[in-house]
């Protein structure tokens, strides 16, 4: 069982690139003058295009009853609203900082899962929890400098991660337990995709780029990877492991998002970054060595 915990591991680690590479995409585009309203509408709507592109190509089972459906929309509620929170937070703070304080959902849900009893009360866990954390810290932190915030960024950052903790939570309910990682995404997907064409429209923005292939490579890269690939990736690890699990292991989202933001934006790597992805890397190798052994359970997709 150990050898499948490390399999859906790795499942979740592939939307820690996708979404922590994202910040620094983001942030690309805005500097190609491609606005907030037209990334996030291009990229949303190539989301929802691509999942329900899938559904229909491989003749997916969709069926829901209407108290999931409810469930699964409500999923895409609490993911647009961090979306929009977490992107406006780019406009005051560097992708890092504000994956850092969004990633602090990772305690919201680790307490109520504890609270809830779902989870064991182990030192360990406590341990990983901590150790995941102060290795968020230091992949931001900047010798001589410290952490500069601004106070409307960081509002922005926290209650983007207020709504992903909601997110997560309502992803590993008992709810959708028997609906595919597929069938979640593509419900989730519509709320998203519907309210960022209508703030794009409201703005007057271009839904998509124009002739510019630089734009066309972020919102690519953003949609099919970040906003179709990466959920689903997540959504399955989630059913695997559990959501605090989950949770935790998706810590390293922060370290691709800071790695990434050296190699798209120029961002300086500091002695503290690499040290505190070593911490992650550790928190996650033994949240995973001390892991439950549950069984997985078969999810058609």
């Amino acid at each position: 069982m150990k050898q499948q915990r490390f399999f859906w591991v790795a499942v979740i680690m592939i939307n820690c690139f996708f979404a922590g590479t994202g910040p620094a995409v983001t942030q690309k585009a805005f500097a190609l003058q491609y606005s907030i309203e037209s990334v996030l509408c291009s990229r949303f709507l190539i989301a929802a295009c691509c999942i329900w592109l899938y559904v229909l190509i491989s003749a997916a089972d969709v069926r829901v009853t209407k108290r999931e459906l409810l469930y699964a929309l409500g999923i895409g509620v609490f993911f647009t609203v961090g979306a929009v929170f977490m992107n406006e937070s780019y406009r005051y703070l560097p992708g890092a900082i504000s994956s850092i304080l969004v990633f602090l959902y990772i305690v919201i849900v680790n307490v109520f899962e504890i609270v809830r009893k779902t989870v064991s009360k182990t030192p360990m866990r406590y341990f990983c929890l901590a150790l995941s954390m102060a290795g968020l810290a230091m992949v931001v932190w900047k010798p001589g400098e410290g952490l500069q915030f601004n106070a409307f960024g960081v509002l922005l950052a926290l209650g983007a991660g207020l709504m992903y903790a909601f997110h997560a939570l309502a992803m590993g309910s008992k709810v959708l337990e028997n609906i595919s990682a597929i069938a979640i995404t593509a419900y989730a997907a519509i709320p998203t995709a519907v309210f960022s064409l209508l703030r794009c429209l409201a703005a007057n923005q271009p839904i998509l780029p124009a002739a510019v292939p630089a734009q066309w490579v972020c919102v690519l890269f953003l949609g099919i990877g970040t906003s179709f690939a990466g959920p689903i990736c997540y959504c399955l690890g989630i059913k695997r492991l559990g959501v605090s699990d989950a949770s935790i292991t998706n810590t390293g989202e922060p370290v691709f998002a800071y790695f990434a933001g050296i190699a798209i934006m120029g961002d300086i790597i500091s002695a503290n970054a690499l040290f505190g992805g070593i911490l992650i890397v550790c928190s996650i190798l033994l949240l995973n060595l001390i892991g439950r052994g549950r069984q997985c359970d078969t999810v058609c997709v």
